[in-house]
């Protein structure tokens, strides 16, 4: 039933007469970028760089120079950012049941690394419900509590997307320079580029989220005669995010 926005959901719960019941369920795996882009690697960059700066009148770079002849590194910022990421997902459930009351407590972990570095998604939550009835009173409630917390990647305007810096970076520089400060490759006289480091940029500057919620409902009924009850139903529905 929904109004105004409101979904009210019937959960999963203990079944009358039924046993003390134990349940899990889990499941682990992987998940990889199954298509990438065939990029040139340094030396073939650096013979098509080579004759554009020709055509253009200008000097070649240092850098195209020492690719042209073996020197220096050949990155392929594809495989710096990408990466394998493995999920996994485990729940754990108690329930049980008589004729005039009910229960279930369950929990729930999910853990899920991203195809990109420095990205994750991690979820805790516990579930509460029961329902018990004494002559013509019941009392139940359904409470829901939930964590997540989330890695993810940053769109600056001055820097850019990590995963547009993995197509424009050039692969005459290197992931990790110690020559530099920062640690990290990028653009120079020698390598002419408005490109920015990716794994810099995810490494550096991630962008975390943090959400605490809790989601629930308490009731309690009374039957006043033979069809016709009276129902008094509170519901909380709260979320810190951060």
């Amino acid at each position: 039933r929904a109004a105004n926005g409101v979904v009210v959901i019937r959960t999963k719960r203990g079944r009358q007469g039924e046993n003390n019941k134990v349940e899990l369920r889990s499941y682990y795996g992987s998940q990889d970028v199954p298509n990438r882009l065939d990029m040139m690697g340094a030396r073939q960059w650096a013979a098509v760089a080579q004759q554009a700066y020709q055509n253009a009148g200008r000097a070649v770079p240092t850098g195209i120079t020492e690719a042209l002849a073996g020197n220096g590194p050949s990155t392929d910022w594809q495989d710096a950012v990408f990466t394998r990421g493995a999920i996994q997902n485990h729940n754990l459930a108690l329930s049980g049941g008589t004729q005039n009351a009910n229960y279930l407590i369950s929990g729930g972990l999910f853990n899920q690394d991203g195809t990109v570095i420095e990205t994750d998604f991690k979820r805790w939550n516990v579930r509460v419900n029961s329902e018990l009835t004494r002559g013509r009173f019941t009392i139940g409630e359904n409470i829901a509590l939930s964590r997540y917390t989330r890695q993810g990647l940053v769109a600056d305007p001055l820097t850019g997307f990590p995963l547009v810096q993995v197509v424009r970076m050039l692969p005459t520089i290197p992931v990790r320079d110690p020559a530099n400060a920062s640690g990290y490759g990028y653009g120079s006289s020698a390598n002419e580029t408005f490109g920015t480091n990716p794994v810099g940029l995810l490494e550096r500057r991630p962008q975390n989220e943090r959400s605490n919620q809790v989601i629930g409902s308490a009731f309690g009924q009374v039957q006043l005669f033979y069809g016709l009850k009276y129902r008094l139903n509170l519901g909380l529905n709260y979320e810190n995010y951060n």
